[in-house]
């Protein structure tokens, strides 16, 4: 799928490579690291370290410090953040410099930043993103997590993200919350994720939350192959349509008013009531103004026609006109159907069905038990009202 705007590199060309860092890694710009090293006593001891003015000197005097003192790590790695800033035609000279801090500090964070930043800029993708990993899973650097979901928009980039998803892995959760701030797309993380799932390198929760993410974009389809996958088994078009399994926050389950009976109108409870086929769905409504709609999911389908059954049984139901089930297009709040009125049935199970044809301009539905009258939803219902066995099938 193509997305407006320019890749991560193409939006930087021609930025200098100090100036891309701190786009991308933010505080992990190499001068506010040279600024940090100097305040902690990580710099060696130069005469303006607070205050450098002649790089070339600095350099000259951290050489003759590594000839004296070859094994001092601190110096290579003073190095490698200054030849970090050559100009563009140095790139060799960094490179050098780099590899001698990978090689006597190896685990030095500065040191990692710079490689994550020379990959960037030439493109070596697999191990900008080994680096970019390696400060996450190691550093808990939220800035590095940035830095990968801002990759996800370089398709090149993406294939390397989704080779280093390994069993264990640890940075994937913090790239799925660095989505947003990054300016990426939820949609160009699914490789990464499915990947991920497979090798138990997110926790279900975390891509629950993508679920969510992609619902709100809109992307529906996506989201219910997200949800179906977490499943990891088939459902029919209505999930849970028995009401007989646990409900699940986030993803296509029953919805409800996330409020106390007391601001809903009803309490929900699942018994098991004598005529359901196991438990059932059961809304005990107490006369205050009742939150509209008190249970309802929505549906990807795909335009058509459907046949829609449900039953339903009342015990001293008083809901003026009644309730019904609606259908209409999610962001509409006009129902493109609806069923007969739920009235009062005297403790018997009725049997309801409803043919109806799905529109073409209908990303997803909305299936929602609404009241017929608004004015009996905010004067209140009482009673008890039980659903069970919801199913909807193509006609």
């Amino acid at each position: 799928m193509k997305h407006a705007g320019p890749g991560p590199i193409a939006a930087w060309g021609g930025v200098a490579l100090a100036s891309m860092l701190a786009l991308v890694l933010g505080p992990l710009a190499v001068r506010e690291n040279l600024r940090a090293a100097c305040d902690v006593d990580q710099w060696p001891h130069l005469e303006d370290c607070h205050r450098p003015t002649d790089p070339q000197l600095q350099r000259e005097m951290l050489r003759q410090r590594i000839a004296r003192n070859p094994g001092d790590a601190a110096n290579y790695v003073a190095l490698a953040l200054l030849d970090a800033q050559s100009p563009p035609g140095d790139a060799a000279l960094a490179a050098q410099s780099l590899e001698l801090a990978r090689r006597f500090a190896p685990a030095n964070s500065l040191v990692q930043q710079v490689a994550a930043q020379q990959a960037m800029a030439e493109r070596r993708w697999p191990e900008a993103v080994a680096a970019l990993v390696g400060l996450v899973e190691h550093r808990a650097d939220p800035q590095a997590a940035r830095a990968l979901a801002a990759l996800l928009r370089e398709p090149e980039a993406r294939a390397a993200l989704v080779a280093a998803v390994q069993p264990g892995s640890t940075w994937v959760e913090p790239l799925l919350r660095s989505i947003g701030p990054a300016g990426a797309d939820v949609l160009d993380a699914m490789p990464v994720l499915t990947r991920a799932l497979a090798r138990q390198a997110v926790r279900p929760e975390s891509a629950l939350a993508v679920v969510d993410q992609l619902r709100a974009r809109g992307a529906w389809r996506d989201a219910q192959a997200l949800w179906l996958h977490l499943l990891g088994r088939p459902t029919g078009l209505i999930y849970n349509g028995g009401f007989d399994l646990g409900f699940l926050r986030g993803g296509f389950d029953w919805e409800f008013p996330n409020a106390p009976p007391s601001r809903t109108g009803f309490e929900v409870q699942q018994p098991q009531v004598a005529g359901a086929h196991d438990r059932a769905l059961a809304l005990y409504f107490n006369g205050r103004p009742l939150a509209v709609p008190p249970v309802s999911q929505v549906l990807v389908l795909f335009p058509g026609r459907y046949r829609f059954t449900a039953r339903h049984m009342t015990r001293n139901l008083r809901a003026g006109e009644g309730l019904s089930w609606t259908f209409s297009c999610v962001g509409d709040a006009t129902p493109f159907a609806r069923a007969e009125p739920l009235r009062d049935t005297g403790g018997h199970w009725v049997d309801a069905e409803l043919t109806l044809d799905v529109p073409a301009t209908c990303a997803a539905v909305r299936l929602a038990l609404m009241p017929q009258q608004r004015s009996d939803g905010l004067s209140g219902l009482r009673g008890e009202l039980y659903l069970d066995d919801l199913r909807l099938v193509m006609s």
